[in-house]
């Protein structure tokens, strides 16, 4: 056979033998995940620069039903869009956004976020959730974009459906504050009257009102203490004296628990034993504990204001705040509603019997990003804080286990 033809036929076989190498390598090492399959980085939180903040503390992981692992920061921004509120229910949040009225849900557990609404309700500012998350009583302007409507919407299908129909009835226009109580059933509210202002219990979905409040003062903040107990404190400012009531909303009794105080708020433990409450110095505030008992009032560990609080219902002496790390020269509370004064905070755990104070998280360290929290909440076991941010109204939650 001549030389060249031997070589060729050489050629050919080598060509033929790489190919072959080739191939297995690619399926065994590629097509079957070996050790050539490309790294894939964890969802972290994404810092201001962009780039992915490195936690302070752990990442959790959970696994999906296809058994792929997902890994959820401690802190999470759950959506980048403002919100008119958000509800947490075991491990089910659910929010509606402030633009367009769209409702969407996500788990503690899961980065998946679904819409579940079919109805757009445009200029959302406000919402509350009941029911178990069922019922979400919606505040929002008209087109004067003066006058407030307040609806109560119910989500209702089928499990097996992606999206729910969402219905309802509208409540009195004009209501200045609404309220939810702690197992999700009832509603109170209050809007004005030609002597003051009146106050209405209901179900969460609107039916079966019953006037259990009036006053001849129309600016009240309202705060359900438990499922039968309100607390009603006057709209506060730097300028005026402030006092506060709880409200038996069974027979309408009501009793001065604090008063005489300027730049008042309030949050009154389950337990109706003890008062976080903050009071106006000069440029600045002040948070104090009332015990109710002892008719006695000491400092507060933290300087906050009660709006940033939440007590929690299974220890009573256990409250989880936010404060900030410095608080800005001006005339609180008032500058700090109006927004021009923004907080950085942090947040901790108090056990106001025992003076232990845990800081649970920095937002600051842990993303990179400035939070000043209102609306914390509690899941029923009390394993995340669920809260939204004054400054873009997202929401956020918190693993606190």
């Amino acid at each position: 056979m001549p030389s060249n033809k031997k070589t060729l036929i050489t050629i050919l076989i080598a060509v033929i033998l790489v190919a072959i190498v080739f191939g297995l390598v690619y399926y065994f090492f590629f097509m079957k995940g070996g050790v050539g399959e490309p790294e894939i980085t964890p969802d972290l939180p994404i810092g201001s620069n962009g780039q992915p903040a490195l936690p302070s503390s752990g990442i959790s992981t959970s696994t999906t039903g296809a058994g792929t692992k997902v890994n959820i920061p401690r802190l999470r921004q759950i959506t980048v869009e403002p919100i008119g509120g958000a509800g947490i229910f075991g491990n089910v949040i659910r929010y509606i956004e402030r633009a367009d009225g769209n409702i969407f849900e996500t788990k503690t557990d899961s980065l998946a976020i679904n819409r579940i609404s079919n109805r757009t309700i445009p200029k959302i500012y406000e919402a509350v959730w009941g029911n178990n998350g069922d019922t979400v009583i919606t505040r929002q302007l008209k087109d004067d974009n003066e006058t407030i409507d307040s609806f109560v919407a119910k989500l209702s299908g089928n499990a097996s459906s992606t999206e729910k129909n969402l219905g309802g009835v509208y409540l009195p226009q004009k209501i200045s504050a609404l309220i939810i109580s702690p197992d999700k059933n009832k509603m109170f509210y209050l809007y004005p009257t030609s002597g003051g202002s009146a106050g209405i219990l209901a179900n969460a979905d609107g039916s079966q009102k019953t006037l259990v409040f009036e006053s001849p003062l129309s600016q009240w903040l309202a705060d359900f203490v438990d499922n039968k107990t309100v607390t009603l404190t006057t709209k506060p400012s730097v300028n005026a004296v402030g006092f506060a009531y709880l409200l038996n909303t069974t027979n309408g009794s009501m009793g001065k628990i604090l008063g005489d105080i300027f730049g008042l708020t309030t949050l009154v433990s389950p337990d109706k034993k003890l008062i976080l409450y903050s009071e106006s110095l000069s440029n600045t505030f002040r948070a104090k504990i009332y015990n109710l008992a002892e008719a006695s009032a000491t400092n507060f560990n933290l300087q906050t204001l009660p709006e940033k609080c939440v007590w929690s219902r299974i220890e009573t002496t256990v409250i989880y705040c936010a404060a900030p790390k410095s608080v800005p020269s001006c005339n609180y509370p008032d500058c700090w509603y109006q927004g021009s004064a923004v907080f950085n905070d942090d947040i901790w755990k108090i056990n106001v019997s025992t003076g232990e104070t845990s800081r649970l998280i920095s937002p600051e360290s842990y993303i990179n990003k400035t939070i000043d929290v209102i609306n914390p909440l509690l899941n029923d076991d009390e394993s995340f804080l669920l809260f939204m941010n004054k400054t873009d109204l997202t929401p956020w939650v918190l693993d606190i286990r």
